[in-house]
């Protein structure tokens, strides 16, 4: 099948700009969402008007990535929500997904310029379970596109990454522009990145352009100094 020309948009989410990323073929009503935390936000933007998402990605379990995957299951029933199986384990579960402390990590954090009453109208959430899940890497095509899946470790243990069509990746927490990777939350590792992910990374191709999960687009060269990985 022929590959139909792909458009990539996104929404920066409030209050944390986290990235949700709508991914169309020209002349279809197909779309693959990536990381979906707000359902009223991609309605409020008509991200979604005459679409039909076929695929969730999910690229970690935290609750900035996954807070809308309930609306959209309802709202498109044939809809598949695709994660590794670490991450499958810890979206239905609102204390392993975060969101049962969100509202803390808001208050704590003196980055967000957070409105009165916000914190107080987070609720736990229980994410849907996947419809895929998969342990090391999984090959996913659609509309003549390819999605290699492949797990990362190290800002979670469910982590992975993206790339399409070989020259795209989409990065969840894993690879950030300017913040270094987090990994003191439940269930990350900095051994693991550096010993797992980072030398998956490093294999890739320098022009590759990275669609993190919070902040500006980038390339994997960007990632270096003077020859160094910088996490």
């Amino acid at each position: 099948m022929a590959a139909l020309q792909l458009h990539i948009e996104y929404v920066s989410n409030y209050p944390i700009s986290e990235n949700t990323y709508v991914l169309r073929c020209e002349g279809s009503s197909a779309c693959v969402l990536v990381d979906p935390f707000s359902f009223d936000e991609l309605q409020s933007r008509s991200m979604l008007d005459g679409l039909s998402p076929e695929y969730i990605l999910l690229t970690h379990e935290h609750y900035d990535h996954i807070g809308a995957v309930n609306e959209l299951k309802r709202a498109y029933p044939n809809c598949k929500v695709v994660c590794s199986r670490n991450c499958d384990t810890c979206i239905v579960d609102s204390r392993k997904n975060m969101s049962a402390f969100f509202g803390f990590q808001l208050a704590v954090n003196e980055r967000y310029d957070i409105p009165d009453g916000y914190i107080e109208s987070v609720k736990p959430y229980e994410c849907e379970s996947a419809d895929i899940g998969f342990c090391g890497d999984m090959l996913l095509r659609w509309s003549g596109h390819e999605f290699n899946l492949f797990e990362t470790p190290g800002h979670s243990k469910g982590s992975i990454c993206i790339v399409l069509d070989g020259t795209i990746l989409f990065s969840g927490d894993t690879i950030l522009k300017e913040d270094p990777i987090c990994t003191k939350l439940p269930t990350g590792s900095r051994r693991d990145y550096w010993e797992k992910t980072v030398p998956l990374l490093m294999e890739m191709d320098l022009d590759t352009q990275v669609y993190p999960g919070h902040g500006d687009s980038f390339f994997l060269r960007d990632k270096y100094v003077n020859g160094e990985w910088q996490c």
